[in-house]
């Protein structure tokens, strides 16, 4: 699986076969050229640029570069964020893996820094993968939390959206400004 950003200046990242052996992340403008593999992140799954296209977030799977990362645009710095297994980005959100929850930071993207404490979107979620985040149009991001243990299958599995709330109550948790 191949999973990719466009960013705010034009330029898009993809990440190689997120299964591979070594996952890379490359970078092109929009208006076409030469992909450039971004070799100093090393190893590197599912990039995801910030508003601002000076910046992008990744997950890390190099040695002692692990988890969620924050990248310069040209790929030459990186720095962690969070540790974590698998990650999605968007509206300001990032939403994470901790042990069996599904857990949500606000990231003040001028700073690169989270604000506040992580909140829990969904209890008895994390591992195995039960989750997904999609980003809209309008950079909202929702959770998709499966609602079923069992392997998923079109006539088996129940999704639940949740853009901030608990997988045991609906009323929304604000995730904070």
């Amino acid at each position: 699986m191949v999973t990719g950003s466009w960013g705010a200046r034009g330029d898009i990242l993809w990440s190689s076969d997120v299964y591979a052996a070594s996952p890379r992340i490359f970078k092109v403008p929009s208006a076409g050229g030469t992909p450039v593999a971004l070799e100093k992140l090393g190893q590197g799954t599912r990039p995801a640029w910030l508003t601002d296209g000076g910046r992008f977030l990744y997950l890390g799977r190099a040695p002692g570069k692990r988890g969620v990362r924050l990248a310069s645009a040209d790929g030459s710095q990186s720095e962690p964020l969070l540790e974590a297994g698998e990650y999605a980005y968007g509206g300001g959100v990032v939403l994470f893996n901790d042990s069996e929850a599904l857990k949500a930071r606000r990231l003040d993207e001028a700073s690169g820094r989270f604000v506040g404490g992580p909140v829990t979107v969904a209890l008895d979620a994390g591992t195995p993968m039960r989750w997904f985040g999609v980003a809209s149009a309008a950079d909202r991001l929702v959770a998709l939390v499966r609602t079923t243990r069992e392997r998923p299958s079109a006539a088996s599995t129940g999704w639940t959206g949740r853009a901030a709330g608990s997988a045991r109550s609906p009323k929304p948790q604000p995730i904070g400004r």
